[in-house]
């Protein structure tokens, strides 16, 4: 007896070599096995013997491995019918055994019974391919953001430091500052008298000179340290009137040309604009005018050029001071008006480090801006915008530029002794015979008192 596959149902409809199914390729008899998809989980296996002696007569026998545990005894038609199998590999086996004890060899026919979409193995594996991904783009994400964190924290407490640092620095330097007007007020007053004496000495009186020049330098740079340290802290006001810029540029220009000599420095100035009346603050433009002509003349050497231009566009005046020296790395163009910036190396860390810095917050306080294009090896190039409009400066102190003369304090021999000198050129004398008068002198350095005692002592009687 030979045992042959004769038919296959799927949810009762017979397959067919090639139809919708997709499982037959072939007849059912000569397949080695079959693949049902997960929507053709109930199925129905026909086989038979053929034994038309003793048909009736015929047992068969089934299992399915990894299914049935015994075998399977066939009742009536020889069919064998599976419902809802799970996903996986099979083994189906049937045999058959007549009235007289002859058993025919065991059919073997494979089954795969495949999961459906989303328990598939090609859907684990994308699962499982997901999950990795995540877990390392989640890995990165978290990463990145903690070192963003730290990073944010480093920065805030680098910056921190750098504030409390420049904190401490503008302190010190203005604690050093207010130490230094005293004694440089007690340098200054004498040595002005002296120059008004006459002098017959001219090597003496050229030593005088330099001495008081000198002075008023260092006398400028504590100054300016007390008026940046206003402008930080915000206390700094603008004193406009309507003058001639062009002369205050040209006066500051003026100033340059010993230094420009003396270095042999090719120093020039042009202008566009010859008589610029607009609102300014003297003593900014001047501040600004100086730092940046100081700047230009630090780093020019011998047969360089250092120019000087005022123009005036629409909208705002603009002044540029151009300089062929050493320039400046592209890298620390944005950190020169940091304060206390400098850059390292050579002679480029000379100075205090404010001077740029308090340039940018007096064009700021202007209501104009600064630019700055620098080569290294080609030179500088320092341009401030200022606005001409008069509207711009409505918010802003206003003082007569004539009753002020407009002088800036540099000017000034010192603060005291200004007071000094305009007490005593509106005093009158007294009479020896009149009624006894009392001067009040009130400084908390002593010896500010007695010089001023002796400053007034031939027109004051004590």
């Amino acid at each position: 007896m030979k045992i042959t596959f004769t038919g296959l149902e799927v949810f009762n409809h017979l397959v067919i070599p090639g139809d919708s199914t997709g499982i037959l390729e072939q007849h059912l008899n000569e397949a080695r096995e079959l693949v049902f998809s997960s929507d053709y989980k109930q199925f129905t296996l026909f086989f038979n013997t053929f034994n038309y002696i003793s048909d009736n007569h015929t047992n068969y026998l089934y299992k399915l491995e990894g299914f049935d545990k015994d075998w399977q005894k066939v009742e009536g038609i020889p069919k064998a019918t599976y419902t809802n199998l799970q996903p996986g590999t099979y083994q189906f086996s049937v045999k058959a055994a007549d009235a007289y004890g002859k058993s025919s060899d065991t059919r073997v026919l494979k089954l795969i019974i495949k999961p459906v979409w989303y328990k598939s193995n090609w859907f684990y594996a994308l699962v499982t391919l997901f999950i990795l991904i995540m877990v390392v783009f989640l890995y990165r994400v978290l990463t990145e953001r903690m070192r963003a964190v730290h990073q944010l924290r480093l920065e805030r407490i680098n910056r921190d430091k750098a504030n409390y640092l420049n904190k401490v620095k503008m302190d010190f330097f203005t604690n050093v500052s207010h130490e230094l007007r005293t004694p440089l007020t007690l340098i200054m007053a004498p040595l002005e008298e002296i120059l008004n004496e006459p002098e017959t000495d001219k090597k003496q009186r050229r030593r005088h000179e330099l001495m008081m020049r000198n002075t008023k330098r260092l006398y400028t740079i504590v100054n300016q340290l007390f008026e940046f340290r206003k402008t930080e802290s915000g206390t700094r006001v603008l004193r406009v009137a309507k003058a001639n810029l062009g002369a205050v540029i040209q006066d500051t220009y003026k100033s340059f040309l010993p230094l420009a000599e003396k270095k042999k420095i090719n120093y020039d100035f042009e202008t566009t604009v010859n008589d610029l009346l607009v609102f300014f603050d003297k003593e900014a433009i001047e501040n600004i005018s100086f730092n940046l002509l100081s700047n230009a003349f630090k780093y020019t050497q011998e047969g360089q050029t250092i120019t000087v231009m005022l123009d005036a566009s629409a909208t705002h005046v603009v002044l540029t001071v151009n300089d062929t020296g050493k320039g400046i790395a592209k890298e620390h163009i944005p950190k020169i008006f940091d304060r206390f910036y400098q850059v390292e190396g050579g002679e480029t860390n000379l100075g205090s480090g404010v001077g740029l810095a308090f340039t940018r917050r007096l064009v700021e306080l202007h209501h104009g801006f600064i630019e700055v294009k620098s080569q290294p090896g080609e030179g500088s190039s320092f341009v401030v915008y200022l606005p001409l409009a008069d509207e711009a400066y409505k918010d802003d102190a206003r003082v007569d530029a004539v009753k002020d003369n407009y002088r800036p304090q540099l000017e000034v021999n010192a603060e005291i002794l200004s007071a000094a000198v305009d007490i005593e050129d509106n005093i009158e004398l007294p009479d020896r015979n009149a009624e006894k008068e009392t001067v009040l002198i009130v400084d908390d350095n002593a010896e500010i008192v007695s010089y001023l005692e002796e400053f007034f002592q031939p027109t004051i009687r004590w």
